[in-house]
């Protein structure tokens, strides 16, 4: 009896024809760059008159849910995508919040609450990414509220697009130079509304238990 050897021919014929590097050759292992946004500096500004009496707290300072280590670019309004190997060495909310810390507080001169009642800065970070639907930018927009037990509360949404240099550059560099000016002018403005604000309020006086040293960052959702 013959058997029909035609099944094991085909597959032995489309083994051949397979290039060589499918079955002997490696990929190349994903190797993450990390980068970070580094603000060297704010614009200098004279100091505000009974500013440091000023109490705020800084409360929860988030981000998008697609705002994560990956560094993420936008084709259009609708579409947005994620590099594989550029990403960032901490989320983006961590960035602001330091920024905002430092500009608050070590530029501007207002006290940090810690205890007490004192109006309450919440930020959420919902665009920190690049822009490749035409003119190469970045966008960083905040969406800010300044909560007052006594006066309510106010809230502002604050965007920020700065041009990036070489808009064929591989090099992600100059896109993480335009994100960090970009936070930077965030901050400042965000900065400008919370000061008005707190001119606008009665100085509270500190509580036994205030301080103005550094509070630990609010725990960050995985």
């Amino acid at each position: 009896m013959r058997t029909n050897g035609w099944p094991l021919a085909a597959i032995l014929l489309g083994l051949a024809t397979l290039p060589a590097c499918a079955l002997l050759g490696k990929s190349q292992p994903l190797t993450p760059r990390y980068f970070t946004p580094e603000i060297a500096s704010f614009t200098p500004r004279p100091a505000a008159e009974g500013l440091s009496e000023r109490r705020l707290r800084l409360g929860r300072i988030q981000a998008g849910a697609h705002l994560r280590q990956r560094m993420a670019y936008r084709t259009s309004g609708e579409e947005i995508g994620y590099y594989d190997e550029c990403r960032w060495t901490e989320r983006p909310e961590a960035y602001l919040r330091r920024a905002l810390s430092r500009y608050l507080f070590e530029v501007r001169g207002v006290s940090r609450a810690t205890s007490g009642a004192a109006p309450t800065l919440d930020a959420e970070l919902t665009s920190f990414e690049e822009i490749k639907d035409g003119e190469h930018r970045v966008r960083v927009q905040v969406v800010i509220s300044v909560d007052d037990a006594e006066q309510g509360s106010i809230e502002r949404t604050i965007t920020v697009e700065r041009n990036v240099r070489g808009d064929n550059d591989p090099d992600p560099s100059p896109v993480v130079q335009a994100l960090a000016l970009a936070l930077s002018a965030a901050v400042e403005q965000i900065g400008d509304v919370v000061v008005e604000r707190l001119t606008q309020l009665p100085p509270a006086s500190p509580t036994p238990n205030d301080s103005t040293k550094s509070d630990s960052p609010a725990p960050q959702e995985q």
